[in-house]
Parts: C-alpha cells; sequence; structure tokens
C-alpha cells in the first residue's frame, strides 16, 4: 500500500538521506514559477494589491527598515503611524499590569517572615556578628 501512496518507498526499513537544500528548493521554484504564470491567479485582487505594493517604492523602503516605527515613519501613513502608536500603548499598558502582577506574587513571599527565618542580609557583618552572638 506504501508503493502505491509514495514512489520513494523501495519495501526497506533503511532510512533515505535527507534531499539536498537544492533538492528542495528546486519543486518550490517550479510551483511557484508555475503560479506566476497562472492568469488566474493574475487576475486574483490580492496578486493585483502584491503588485502594488512592490511597484511603491516607499513600502519597499519600509519593509526593509528593521523597526516598525521607522517603517511607520518611511511610509508616512497617518493610518499605520496611529496603529503602531495604538499597539504601542497597548503593549506599554501590558507591561505595566504584567509588572504589578509580579510585585503582587511576591509580596506574600516576601512579608511571611516567621521566627525561624534567617536575619536580613542588609545587615553589616558586624552587626549580623553581633546579633548571632546574642541569640
Amino acid at each position: 500500500m506504501l508503493a502505491t501512496l509514495s514512489p520513494t518507498y523501495q519495501g526497506s526499513a533503511a532510512p533515505q538521506s535527507m534531499p539536498t537544500k537544492q533538492d528542495s528548493l528546486a519543486p518550490v521554484e517550479q510551483s511557484r514559477q508555475r503560479l506566476l504564470e497562472d492568469q488566474a491567479f493574475k487576475a486574483n485582487e490580492s496578486y493585483q494589491r502584491m503588485l502594488m505594493l512592490t511597484n511603491n517604492p516607499e513600502f519597499m523602503q519600509a519593509v526593509a527598515m528593521q523597526n516598525i516605527a521607522d517603517a511607520a515613519e518611511q511610509v508616512e501613513d497617518p493610518t499605520i503611524k496611529a496603529r503602531y502608536d495604538q499597539t504601542a500603548h497597548r503593549l506599554h499598558e501590558w507591561g505595566e499590569r504584567r509588572m504589578v502582577q509580579h510585585q503582587q506574587q511576591q509580596e506574600p513571599v516576601n512579608t511571611g517572615r516567621g521566627p525561624n527565618t534567617l536575619p536580613s542580609l542588609s545587615l553589616s557583618p558586624g552587626l549580623l556578628k553581633n546579633k548571632l552572638v546574642q541569640q
């Protein structure tokens, strides 16, 4: 049954070697070429928008930028800038909430000092020695 599903199946349990990068890329490149030559794909609205973006030098420069803020400045589109600012603001708020949660989770651990706990490390060595001698 496997022989009918896979032309490379030999019926042996020996592992097959991994194809080279070139062998893997060849079918991908062929499929890409067939897709780009397909008239139905060329007529597709998404393809047309993709072509418009690739022919837009401002967009291509923005894509090449490493930083989203730099990309937004490069495009100079107020909508993109507004979305970036909104996302940055939300991310900042989320970070603050996360930090507060983390601090609240740490507080019960730090405030629960009982009589058998070690003295604080903030004591100087001399005070620590005197405190240990007194006990």
